[in-house]
Parts: C-alpha cells; sequence; structure tokens
C-alpha cells in the first residue's frame, strides 16, 4: 500500500515538474518571439505603403495632399487652416498634438497662423506609435530624373543621405547643416533609412526608391518621422 502511494506521490511530482517546466519554456519562447517581432517590425514596418493603413484616422479624412509643385516628393496629408481657428483646435480635430504640428510646419507663434495657410499634419503611424510626415510620389518628376540620369554614373539622387538633406528641409525643424547618419539601406528592397539627432528627438527620414533599384535608383522621400 505504502508503496503504491509513494509511486503516486512521485508521478504527480513528475506530472507537476514536467507541466512547469513546459508553461516556463513556452512563456520563454513566446516572450523571444515577442521580441524578435519588435525588433524586425521598426524599420521594415515602417516601409509599408501609405495605403495599407488598417483604419482611416481623422487625418487621411480630413486632409488633402498638397501640392506636388516640381518635386519628386510632397506632403500627403495636408490641411488649409480655417480663419480664426488655433492649432490647438486644429489638433484636436485631427486627434495629432498641436505642439507636434507646430513642429512639423515650423511655426514660431502658433498665436499667428494666416487663414488657408496649407498645415501640413502628421499622422501617427500604428505599428511604431510616432507621428510622421507622409509623401506621395509625384510621378512627372520621378519620369524626368529617370531621363536625366539614366546617362550618368554619379548623381545626387543616388545617395540617400544627400536626399534626406535636400529634401527633408524644413520638415520637423531639420537643417542641411544638421549630422545625417545612414541608419540602413536595404538594397533588395529598394528602401533606406537616414537619422538626424536633436537634443531629445531623433527624426527618422525613410526614403525608398520608386523607379529603378541599386546603385542607378533615385531616391525619394517616403516620410519623416518624429521620435520623441
Amino acid at each position: 500500500m505504502s508503496s503504491s502511494v509513494g509511486l503516486v506521490a512521485a508521478l504527480v511530482l513528475v506530472f507537476g515538474f514536467l507541466s512547469g517546466s513546459t508553461f516556463y519554456f513556452y512563456n520563454k519562447s513566446r516572450t523571444l518571439e515577442q521580441r524578435g517581432e519588435n525588433r524586425s517590425s521598426g524599420f521594415q514596418a515602417d516601409l509599408t505603403p501609405l495605403e495599407a493603413t488598417p483604419s482611416p484616422q481623422p487625418v487621411d479624412t480630413l486632409t488633402t495632399p498638397g501640392e506636388p509643385k516640381n518635386k519628386l516628393s510632397y506632403p500627403a496629408h495636408v490641411y488649409k487652416m480655417p480663419p480664426r481657428q488655433s492649432l490647438a483646435s486644429t489638433g484636436d480635430k485631427m486627434q495629432v498634438p498641436w505642439q507636434l504640428i507646430r513642429a512639423a510646419n515650423g511655426i514660431q507663434n502658433e498665436n499667428v497662423v494666416q487663414a488657408d495657410y496649407p498645415m501640413m499634419i502628421p499622422k501617427k503611424n500604428v505599428l511604431t506609435g510616432y507621428y510622421r510626415i507622409e509623401f506621395l510620389i509625384n510621378n512627372d518628376k520621378l519620369a524626368e530624373l529617370t531621363r536625366e540620369t539614366r546617362s550618368v554614373d554619379k548623381s545626387e539622387w543616388f545617395d540617400p543621405i544627400n536626399v534626406a538633406k535636400r529634401q527633408a528641409v524644413p520638415y520637423f525643424g531639420l537643417a542641411a547643416d544638421n549630422a545625417y547618419s545612414l541608419l540602413e539601406q536595404n538594397d533588395s528592397r529598394a528602401t533606406a533609412a537616414v537619422t538626424v539627432k536633436q537634443d531629445e528627438v531623433t527624426i527618422l527620414i525613410g526614403l525608398v526608391q520608386p523607379g529603378e533599384k541599386g546603385s542607378r535608383g533615385v531616391w525619394a522621400l517616403y516620410y519623416v518621422e518624429w521620435q520623441k
């Protein structure tokens, strides 16, 4: 009888150990998977197409694309300020902190904004949690630049850092004399990321090659993101 009881007790202990260890390693593997997902969702997720946003935000419905004005990239979300509307009210409408709207547009005095001023509205990226100015590609300008660079070996448009310096100014207060650093360049995906440090803020500039890929492809702004 005692041997039977001992056997049962031993089986219970073994079962408890196996259950506990299985639970532990399951949780451990889930934690590692989640960390891996977090690592991989950073830059790659930032480059999902603009039209792939899962659900529309007020920014999507209350703004219109900016004017291309012979630019390769132009803002996707522009809002013309109504008369006597404050930045705070605009931020409430867009569900965007008004301070970010001010920073994105380089506004010095938020109390003095002219009516019909074309305000660029940052949009919160649902995957990164940061606000960014998104851009669209001017296909006419792309075709023009592609023709111009087809027969040359070097061009400022072939360098993502140079394009970021020239095209991302003055969004979020960026200047040409800031220190621009190449964070990542993926030739197979034709994407690149450039960073600029500003005190406690990091500005992440995403670029794509919308036409030809590789060393002779033209780079274009895809977004400028405020990370704080």
